[in-house]
């Protein structure tokens, strides 16, 4: 049954098996269908068509035909199945351009609602500014302190540890100061300028402008959840502390109507010819003689080896 040598794969993981094999079969019959549209009209895919389309998908992955036909036996798929499968695909391109194209009429007032639409999906952006204080640097061993300054391990210990612990609270007291003045309404280009410890003093903190996941995953979550204007609590990255502050929020700009019409016009087919083709296979199927040859002993026969072969 040409049913199960198509959906294999498809019927053993159904949960509906009749319905999945009406479907496999509703499939198959509008491929013969428009199969048979198209040789009526003398345009079916020729030798040199398939041969043509085949050398250039070698091509356009960097192989040879031969090396193509090599590539697609070593995945497990027969060399015949696999220009079966392109011929199809093939028939199904020309009968969209010869057959459901000329049954389309393009509707500029759709097009142009489908590029408002797209304008709202542009992704947000921030113009993001930040101020980075650095963590303490690690203190050197007490042994070798001790040894340097000529005092008991005991003491290098006891210095080391209020030495951290100063350096600790002096970055408190700097993060407690920004926030402070910040909070006052000191303006966070000049906390950045006067703070910062990472290269953005000269620029006002500036980190420049992010699209929503630009960002590393955390600074993007703290970065994009912020209200304009709004700071951020010090986020430790390991080497530091930073401070985030949102300038600006806004839409990244669409490219003019003009230069995406080609794409939105792709997708606008792309919606009709599903329509259409639907409506063709629906007419094309009320004036056709259809026999499925599949008797009952058969439908039994091939669901027992799918039910062996799944188990």
């Amino acid at each position: 049954s040409e049913v199960y040598q198509v959906g294999d794969d498809y019927l053993k993981t159904s949960p509906e098996l009749r319905e999945a094999e009406l479907e496999v079969l509703d499939s198959l019959i509008m491929q013969k269908l428009v199969e048979q549209e198209l040789q009526n009209l003398a345009m079916d895919v020729t030798d040199a068509e398939l041969d043509k389309a085949m050398r250039d998908v070698a091509e356009s992955n960097n192989l040879s035909f031969e090396q193509l036909r090599g590539e697609v036996e070593r995945s497990g798929l027969e060399w015949n199945i696999y220009k079966d499968e392109m011929s199809t695909s093939l028939r199904q391109m020309k009968f969209n351009q010869l057959i459901l194209q000329p049954r389309i009429a393009v509707e500029e007032a759709a097009l142009q609602d489908s590029y408002r639409k797209f304008k709202l999906q542009q992704a947000e952006k921030i113009d993001l500014f930040g101020i980075f204080i650095k963590n303490p640097l690690p203190l050197r061993p007490a042994d070798k302190v001790a040894a340097e300054m000529s005092i008991s391990l005991e003491e290098a210990t006891t210095l080391l540890e209020e030495t951290s612990a100063q350096q600790k609270a002096d970055q408190v007291q700097k993060l407690k100061e920004i926030q402070e003045k910040f909070d006052a309404g000191t303006d966070f280009k000049t906390l950045a300028s006067l703070y910062d410890q990472a290269g953005l003093a000269s620029i006002g903190g500036s980190m420049g402008a992010f699209a929503d996941g630009q960002l590393r995953e955390d600074i993007n979550a703290v970065a994009f959840g912020l209200e304009t204007g709004g700071i951020s609590q010090p986020l430790d990255n390991g080497a530091g502390q930073l401070i985030l502050f949102v300038d600006k929020k806004y839409k990244e700009e669409a490219p003019p109507f003009e230069e995406v019409r080609p794409q939105m016009l792709d997708a606008y087919y792309a919606e009709r010819f599903e329509q259409e083709m639907e409506a063709w296979f629906t007419t094309s199927k009320q004036r056709s003689a259809i026999s499925v040859h599949l008797t009952e002993k058969e439908i039994e026969s091939e669901k027992s080896e799918l039910e062996e072969n799944t188990a």
